[in-house]
């Protein structure tokens, strides 16, 4: 339940791969006649995007943009990658990006709440098993682990046979 943060970075560097790693969503704009091309497609931001979005779509060298990026980006993973273009000036494009971005938040969603239940399960059994070694290293302090202990030192038992008998005795205190 929080308001939607959208953060803007400007250029093709560090900052914007590492803003990739703690939002939900990136969406990666490139503008025609502002030098981005090919070589700013391959500035690392080929990784990052959610959704690539060539905006000012109705302006010239706005198709080829569109091409080179669906080429580049389109065909590491065509049914993962969404490559949109949008003009404000035309609306061309706006309502085809506010869908995909929604369904990208519902399916964003879904997935954080699934990693929150993994998360949750491991930390579960977390504390379960530190419990469980609390009660086993405080066990190897009291006088049946060290009779058994002799026992094996002795070689009057064997270290399998002193474990299992250990083990049951360990599982009547857990039940």
């Amino acid at each position: 339940g929080f308001d939607p943060i959208i953060i803007e970075s400007i250029g093709a560097g560090q900052t914007e791969i590492e803003i990739s790693n703690i939002a939900d969503i990136t969406v990666v704009v490139f503008n025609p006649h502002t030098g981005d091309s090919i070589q700013t497609i391959k500035a690392g931001l080929t990784e990052i995007g959610d959704i690539y979005l060539v905006n000012k779509s109705d302006l010239d060298g706005a198709s080829q943009l569109y091409d080179a990026v669906q080429d580049y980006i389109g065909s590491a993973s065509p049914d993962k990658i969404t490559v949109l273009k949008t003009s404000t000036k035309t609306n061309d494009g706006i309502l085809k990006f506010a869908k995909k971005l929604k369904e990208l938040i519902k399916e964003k969603q879904k997935i954080k709440k699934d990693k929150e239940k993994q998360r949750l399960e491991f930390e579960l059994k977390d504390i379960i098993l530190n419990n469980i070694k609390e009660k086993i290293d405080s066990m190897f302090d009291n006088q049946i682990y060290c009779k058994y202990l002799k026992l094996v030192q002795s070689k009057k038992m064997n270290p399998i046979e002193a474990a299992e008998k250990i083990s049951k005795l360990i599982n009547k205190g857990l039940k």
